[in-house]
């Protein structure tokens, strides 16, 4: 029987497919050894899965180094898009923005910052320079929840009914390598409290944006985009699958 991840890719998938699972343990990223994840809010967004057919978005071209993948977790290179000089362009970042203690020499983190709340951009230190000058658009197919059901975490799955792709607001930023001193490319992901979304997922999910407001998130300015942070479209545009 074909896995979910095939029946969507097809034999674009090219990687074996498991159920996802909360990202808890520490891994690579950057030459970096990671040393802590920032916890955030329960019920953080720190799965997503992405698909390759973007034809429905013509505007928009895939990178040719970007492979499907079934299970996009914190510091994987992903695609993600800006506007530039009035120009959609795509390119390839990490997921979550680096942050090393203040002084330290060695190539031990302290947090990767993969979500951002959307309700303090604009007050929140970590991300208020990248809210008024970097916003950026994440593709994205569908997203993964673990809500508890008597006692007992089961994964969830949830997207935009008829669409293959879909955006998520993101935030973008380049620093440099504390060992090396290269540009590090990365992002994070803008959520939203779930209320807005169906009832079966945790307490924040991304804010997904409307087709009509992905050039408003992108512009210069924050007027647009601060609007843009109590949007998202209404329950009936959400699929839910669970496990």
């Amino acid at each position: 029987m074909a896995s979910p991840a095939q029946r969507r890719f097809g034999s674009a998938c090219r990687e074996p497919w498991t159920p996802p699972s909360p990202f808890k343990h520490c891994g690579k990223s950057h030459d970096f050894r990671i040393r802590k994840w920032v916890k955030g809010d329960q019920g953080m967004c720190d799965r997503y899965r992405l698909e390759p057919d973007w034809s429905e978005f013509p505007m928009f071209r895939v990178p040719p180094d970007f492979e499907p993948k079934a299970d996009v977790r914190p510091t994987n290179k992903v695609p993600v898009i800006r506007l530039v000089n009035g120009e959609w362009q795509t390119e390839m970042r990490s997921w979550g923005f680096v942050r090393v203690k203040p002084g330290r020499t060695t190539r031990r983190l302290t947090h990767i910052l993969f979500n951002a709340v959307g309700e303090e951009l604009a007050a929140q230190s970590p991300f208020k320079k990248a809210f008024a000058d970097n916003r950026c658009l994440i593709p994205m197919s569908s997203w993964y929840a673990w809500p508890k059901a008597g006692g007992m975490k089961k994964w969830v799955e949830l997207g935009v009914n008829g669409r293959k792709i879909f955006f998520a607001a993101g935030l973008f930023e380049t620093s440099k390598d504390a060992l090396t001193g290269k540009p590090v490319e990365t992002f994070t992901m803008v959520t939203l409290p779930e209320r807005e979304l169906p009832g079966t997922i945790p307490e924040r999910a991304p804010l997904v944006l409307r087709n009509q407001d992905l050039m408003a998130w992108c512009e210069e300015g924050t007027v647009g985009a601060q609007s843009l942070i109590s949007v998202n479209p209404d329950r009936a545009a959400f699929c839910v699958r669970l496990d």
